[in-house]
């Protein structure tokens, strides 16, 4: 592996296979750190600083190779819990520069942008012969079936444009389902593709679905929960693996989540 890229004026580490070994490691597992310093950059050590159990540990960093213009420093480290947080410190004369992932600094800042690596299980093996479709459901295709669009929604023709960038834009519903995804599973596969990644589809107030009012139900305007279980059967019988866009981490006006923060100002869901 080359480590010769393009130099900058101060240290850099990021999260790629230049900087860490492994970014997905097993706890137990001892992972190789590196930093690349220009050769202008002065300093008399280089450390990084993480944490086990709470307390801050300190391991040095050894040089790897150099060129004209930069250095290339690592440290072996052992992977101890599930959520390995780390920064570098270079010292000079008794001075320390912190770096994380929001830059180099001359002060000890806040950990919340040291650099992190989560220890979690491998990825799926199928994941690297995938071939992912990515589907739209509202714009994907049409099953035909007559459908009840909701009081928010502006309906809109199927051969029509959409009106573009508006109050609508979120609104607007062509009709797409989920049934109408099953009646192309042979068109998908004949593409030679074995996955498709679902934008959202839970129950929602707008045609990207970003907004969710429930993380338990699919939309009825896809289908509902039976056509959900309708198009799995239907994909396993062609080996076509099914994705989909879980965005529990914000949540439209009308979940439960919000009602609840707002009738309760000690609640947790209060940011």
């Amino acid at each position: 592996m080359s480590y010769r890229i393009q130099a900058s004026p101060s240290p850099h580490h990021d999260g790629s296979d230049l900087y860490v070994s492994n970014a997905a490691p097993k706890i137990g597992e001892s992972i190789v750190l590196r930093v690349r310093i220009p050769n202008s950059y002065t300093f008399a050590k280089a450390l990084v600083r993480l944490y086990h159990d709470g307390e801050p540990r300190t391991f040095e960093l050894k040089k790897k190779k150099s060129n004209d213009h930069e250095s290339w420093w690592e440290v072996s480290v052992a992977v101890l819990n599930k959520s390995l947080s780390y920064r570098f410190a270079f010292i000079d004369k008794g001075k320390y520069n912190w770096l994380n992932a929001a830059g180099l600094f001359d002060y000890d800042v806040h950990s919340n942008n040291d650099f992190q690596i989560v220890a979690i299980p491998a990825y799926p093996a199928w994941i690297k012969s995938s071939v992912f479709y990515q589907i739209f459901p509202d714009r994907f295709a049409k099953s035909g079936d007559k459908q009840k669009f909701p009081e928010w929604a502006h309906p809109r023709d199927w051969n029509e444009l959409p009106r573009g960038r508006s109050k609508f834009t979120g609104t607007e519903l062509y009709g797409g389902d989920l049934k109408g995804v099953q009646q192309h599973l042979d068109y998908i596969s004949e593409l030679g593709v074995n996955g498709i990644y679902f934008t959202p589809f839970f129950e929602a107030r707008s045609n990207h679905r970003y907004d969710a009012s429930s993380f338990e139900n699919v939309d009825p305007v896809l289908g509902g929960n039976k056509a959900m279980f309708s198009l799995i059967s239907a994909a396993k019988k062609r080996k076509i693996r099914l994705l989909g866009d879980l965005t529990s981490n914000h949540c439209g006006a009308g979940h439960p989540w919000l009602a609840k923060a707002i009738k309760d100002i000690n609640c947790a869901c209060i940011s």
